[in-house]
């Protein structure tokens, strides 16, 4: 996965396209036994990306001697299709990691399938994140509806 190392200011400029209304069907993973009534478009209001230096008692060192940033990223929207989180999130690394440009990062969100070849004739392949590290932290119910149906 490593094309680079790790740049933060990137994996922040990769988390932007998410942003507004997309087609996700090249970043999902795709259930074609249960298909998704809403199909591959969703809407992410926001991602936010914070940064936060380790404090002495949460120290990571990754066996490569260097000290490494706490890095939290928040996405908010209303319905999430299977494993899109986990693919954003390794999209977002790989940006990171200069494997791909913003560009192609752009056009992976317009649901074309001409968007999986990237520069240089190379493949997009969908890559799930590592679950560890990733919280559903919050769920908001509008109760007004949930009552009325």
């Amino acid at each position: 996965m490593r094309a680079g190392s790790f740049d933060v200011d990137k994996f922040i400029e990769g988390s932007r396209p998410f942003e507004g209304y997309h087609c996700f069907k090249n970043l999902v993973k795709i259930n074609n036994r249960e298909p998704d009534p809403k199909g591959y478009y969703r809407n992410i209001n926001k991602v936010e990306v914070l940064v936060k230096e380790p404090s002495e008692d949460d120290v990571l060192l990754l066996g490569d001697g260097v000290i490494h940033k706490n890095i939290y990223t928040r996405i908010v929207g209303k319905s999430f299709i299977w494993a899109q989180i986990r693919i954003m999130i390794s999209t977002m690394l790989r940006y990171s990691h200069g494997e791909f440009k913003i560009e192609e990062l752009e056009n992976l969100l317009t649901g074309d399938e001409k968007a999986l070849t990237l520069s240089g004739g190379k493949t997009f392949h969908k890559r799930k994140a590592k679950p560890q590290g990733l919280y559903l932290t919050r769920v908001d119910y509008d109760l007004d509806k949930i009552i009325k149906t």
